[in-house]
């Protein structure tokens, strides 16, 4: 079968959905077939490209039997039922196609004569309701053109004999430069400009200088896949149709699904659109990546889940967090001071509780905690749900102010008693959805229009660090037979990855499931990381403020260098330094809420990090995440739950650097996993002091 994209057919016209189906059975494997995105008419309907590097155009005609005659005079409607004309029969089509070709030559500069264009890149026409002897009939007329054009029948197409009229019409090899050429005129909406990537453009590739890139085909099928509205029949029979892209960091998951939301908002300009985030500093990079791949549009809107949940609760402001671990450290005093459960894990099962609608103690006794890292008996889950609603009376006391974890809670209350209306959308897109909760997917659920609806989830369980440990079942998703994988990483180079490959490797024994191995195969080599020895904390930031001092003189843009600081950095003297350093307008403190500045130095906390990216990256802090695994009083499921953790994190860290990664370490004791994980034969940057 085919290799189709998008999987079902999208043209109105129903011998092109026709054709699709007949084509997609007759031809094997090594055939994808593109389908024209509507809009874009001047082009063919179809792209049939071969794995040899040989490619067919195909024109579908709606003419009918019974049109036959009076499409053999002059003064009548032409092949493709469009307005009227006085000009000779196939007039229109002829121009339709001499347009197509003149795009093409236009993308090559006039580098390639249209003869030699039309020999590798053909075009065909299918009749597809004709006979053979009528379509010879009507293209004998003597005032017919189209005469040198291939032209077939939809019955000529059929099973065997119609992959063999497709291989006996396949253009010549087309070499490297007509291809691209071909995406750029047939799938504009393929192209990956460089401002929206952190792939590094070869000095000889002069034409991908000038246009970026392009999705890849696993790519390109992901954003297109279920793009057709569901049959009615299927509408009846299901709440949304549900996608899950699971992929590798820097895999394009975040792309693809900036390329859905723009190809939804083409296609269905009437719908609601919402795309939802974890993090805000992601949510504002997929905005502007937005904006800047559609001119602009604001058709579809933008929002962490947090901030979508705010507008059906304006009231009052979430706790501070050096407040709520105040009150739960109280708490924790008050009702398990004699338990050997922590103060921290008292507020990680709190959260727990909340993120999955238990209301009652019951509920609590009978919940699944599997997965939790730390067990706990009948007795002590008992004080624990004590100790939640002591905590709730505390938290209510304080005017105006809720706690961060209750509002998807009391939203979801309110669209069950209908005190707020549940709004509707077609359309929703999730990124990084390993992150969200299981009453987050609730509230999803629900808005998710009911039988035309469509939910598509980007993620990385490998990235999956805020202790949900949750399967898509436990979520309440059913993603069996719905998931796409992407195992190739565009983002970095191979020296990046395989090391932070490495360090997980030596830390963590992955489920299968959960990780997707990722495919070295053709990865640009480039730069392994470098790791710099400093002095103090304090000198990993001074180190660094150099550094980028140094690059920006050297006139690297800010915009590709990021700073991603862990706990053993402290924000407050980091942007101190960096505004000595660098001056207040050449950084930008992602997780404020001042106004985004494109153009300066990103700054970004590492538990906000997941999903940015970026040409250079410097990683600072670790020896003091890295140090918490080894405090006395951690058990050892706690420093099993910790070493996971903060792997995850590190891993995630690593791998948002495109083309350089310097890791900071304020001594000469690096831990010995971080010296082999940066160690490689071809690593001479391995330490800089």
């Amino acid at each position: 079968m085919a290799r189709c994209i998008p999987d079902k057919a999208l043209n109105d016209s129903t011998e092109a959905v026709r054709l699709f189906n007949l084509l997609k059975r007759s031809l094997d494997d090594k055939y994808i077939l593109r389908q024209r995105i509507p809009g874009e008419d001047w082009a063919p309907t179809f792209w049939i490209e071969h794995d040899s590097g040989r490619h067919l155009f195909l024109v579908v005609s709606p003419v009918k039997a019974g049109e036959i005659t009076k499409l053999a005079t002059s003064n009548t409607p032409d092949l493709f039922g469009s307005a009227k004309t006085t000009a000779p029969f196939g007039t229109g089509e002829q121009q339709h196609l001499e347009s197509f070709y003149t795009r093409i030559q236009q993308d090559l500069t006039g580098s390639m004569p249209t003869g030699l264009i039309r020999t590798v890149a053909p075009v065909a026409v299918v009749f597809f309701n004709l006979r053979q002897a009528d379509i010879k009939d009507l293209l004998d007329s003597p005032t017919a053109l189209l005469k040198t054009t291939p032209a077939t029948c939809g019955e000529q197409l059929k099973g065997e004999k119609g992959a063999v009229w497709i291989k006996r019409h396949l253009g010549l090899n087309a070499g490297k430069l007509l291809p691209e050429s071909l995406r750029r005129t047939f799938s504009p909406e393929t192209m990956v400009p460089t401002s929206i990537t952190t792939r590094r453009i070869k000095r000889q590739d002069k034409r991908e200088r000038q246009t970026g890139f392009f999705l890849d085909y696993q790519q390109e099928w992901a954003s297109k896949i279920d793009l057709a509205p569901p049959e009615e029949h299927v509408q009846m029979s299901r709440d949304f149709s549900l996608r899950l892209l699971n992929g590798v960091a820097g895999g394009g998951k975040s792309l693809i699904l900036l390329y859905r939301a723009r190809l939804l908002r083409q296609l269905f300009p009437d719908s609601r659109i919402l795309c939802l985030i974890h993090n805000r500093p992601v949510t504002r990079e997929m905005e502007r990546r937005y904006r800047i791949l559609t001119n602009d549009d604001n058709g579809v809107l933008w929002l962490t889940f947090m901030a979508w949940c705010k507008q059906f609760y304006p009231q009052g402001k979430p706790l501070q967090p050096h407040i709520r671990h105040s009150l739960i450290s109280g708490i924790h005093r008050e009702f398990l001071s004699q338990s050997r459960l922590t103060a921290s894990q008292l507020g990680d099962e709190f959260t727990f509780i909340k993120d999955r609608l238990i209301f009652s103690e019951t509920d609590y006794l009978n919940a699944d905690r599997t997965g939790r890292g730390f067990a706990l008996r009948e007795s002590e889950r008992a004080l624990v749900y004590r100790a939640l609603e002591a905590y709730d009376r505390k938290v209510t006391a304080i005017p105006h102010r809720f706690d961060w974890a209750d509002l998807p809670r009391i939203v979801w209350q309110q669209f069950q008693s209908g005190t707020v209306s549940v709004p509707q959308y077609e359309h929703v897109l999730i990124d990084e959805a390993q992150f969200f909760a299981p009453v987050w997917f609730e509230l999803v659920k629900m808005i998710t229009s009911k039988g035309t609806g469509q939910l598509f989830l980007a993620a990385d369980p490998s990235q999956g660090f805020l202790k949900r440990r949750l399967s898509w079942v436990q979520a309440g998703l059913e993603v069996r037979g719905r998931t796409h994988r992407l195992d190739r990483s565009y983002r970095t180079t191979t020296g990046i990855l395989q090391a932070a490959t490495r360090f997980r490797k030596l830390r963590l024994s992955d489920d299968p499931e959960q990780y997707v191995e990722p495919a070295f195969t053709n990865m640009p080599v480039g730069d392994s990381p470098r790791l710099i020895l400093t002095d103090s904390p304090n000198d990993e930031i001074l180190r660094t403020a150099g550094e980028i001092k140094s690059l920006l003189n050297a006139g690297i843009p800010g915009r590709d260098i990021l700073v991603v600081y862990a706990d053993g950095i402290r924000q407050q003297p980091l942007t101190d330094v960096f505004e000595q350093a660098l001056g207040k307008k050449c950084y930008w403190l992602m997780t404020s809420k001042a106004k985004d500045n494109e153009q300066a130095v990103r700054l970004c906390p590492l538990g906000a990090a997941t999903g940015l990216e970026s040409p250079i990256v410097f990683l600072l802090g670790l020896q003091g995440l890295l140090d918490k695994e080894s405090a006395l009083e951690l058990t050892d499921d706690e420093r099993a739950e910790l070493v996971e953790e903060n792997t995850r994190k590190i891993y995630m860290a690593m791998t948002r650097a495109g083309q350089k990664l310097a890791i900071t370490w304020p001594n000469d004791e690096v831990p010995e996993v971080m010296v082999s994980a940066l160690s490689s034969p071809s690593n001479e940057n391995a330490v800089a002091v």
